[in-house]
């Protein structure tokens, strides 16, 4: 499936909000964006040595994905951030959240408070899980992919889950992230995976296909026994057959008969939410209803509105 990769805008940045009471640096309506950017640090520090006690930070990104096609499923999302540095004296996820109340022009310190209640992850990491001096990726659910525009900007928003559960750190707890910001040599990058309606593949065990609505559905079928290059995928007799990518086994089904049709036989499209074929005496046939593939209705594995 066609893969894009889209590098943030130069917009990006993070707001540290210092205060000696936790609660007053937690629920500021304003905090300063430091200087320089390079570095965009992401979580919370309770340190008495150095100025204020509590430093609670969040981190904006902007996207340019005005570049995907309209009639697209977006299928998988990545936010992929190179870490360059790491605190984690205690265990938290970092968290994207909606990043709509950002101002689209370039962040600015009314922003950070704009985030507060900003609460429902789009995706999340675990700080066991963030190798420092890498790119690290965090996978979207299906809400942030929702969120992903084809005609503008995308903007997502980053908070430790101890922020957004107002967990008041402990001194000397670093419980804080830095990523590499746009203009470095590993900036944050926005990776997304798309199907186009009437798409048709093979994944893993199963046949998968975009129907003309966006939705991605997928089947598995029987297994023949018979080993050959995954991927292929034909008609033999009245069955739809293919390859799987887990072990190169062949698997088919057979679909609902409509009738002759006098078109080739092996042609295949997609029609609402059936996938259509026809088989080698040129009849048109139909999954999933009445299929024969493990008996199974398409699934619907995502839809992006």
């Amino acid at each position: 499936m066609p893969v894009i990769e889209i590098e943030s805008e130069s917009t990006n940045g993070y707001w540290s909000s210092e205060d000696d009471d936790y609660t007053i640096a937690h629920d500021a309506a304003t905090a300063p964006l430091p200087f320089p950017q390079s570095i965009l640090f992401v979580g919370q520090t309770h340190i008495t040595t150095i100025g204020r006690k509590y430093r609670i930070r969040r981190a904006g990104f902007f996207f340019d994905t005005s570049i995907l096609p309209d009639d697209v499923e977006l299928t998988r999302a990545v936010l992929s951030l190179y870490v360059a540095l790491l605190g984690r004296d205690v265990n938290y996820d970092v968290v994207i959240v909606s990043g709509g109340d950002l101002d689209s022009g370039g962040l600015v310190e009314a922003d950070y408070g704009e985030l507060l209640n900003e609460e429902i992850s789009r995706g999340l990491i675990n700080s066991s899980d963030l190798v420092q001096g890498a790119y690290n990726d965090i996978l979207l659910n299906a809400i942030g992919r929702s969120e992903i525009s084809k005609t503008g900007i995308t903007a997502f928003a980053l908070r430790s889950s101890r922020d957004i559960n107002s967990i008041e750190p402990i001194e000397p707890n670093s419980e804080r992230v830095g990523f590499q910001a746009q203009g470095e040599t590993n900036p944050p990058k926005l990776i997304i995976t798309y199907g186009i309606p009437g798409h048709i593949w093979v994944g893993n065990r199963r046949l998968h296909f975009i129907d003309e609505y966006g939705q991605h559905r997928s089947l598995e079928g029987i297994d023949t026994n018979v080993i050959a290059e995954a991927g292929h995928l034909w008609v033999e007799g009245a069955f739809l057959h293919y390859f799987d990518e887990t072990a190169g086994e062949e698997r088919g089904g057979i679909g609902t008969k409509l009738g002759a049709t006098g078109q080739t036989a092996g042609f295949m499209w997609v029609e609402g939410s059936e996938l259509h074929y026809i088989d080698n005496n040129g009849d048109e046939r139909y999954l999933p209803v009445g299929a024969g593939m493990n008996a199974q209705i398409f699934n619907q594995v995502g839809f992006n509105g």
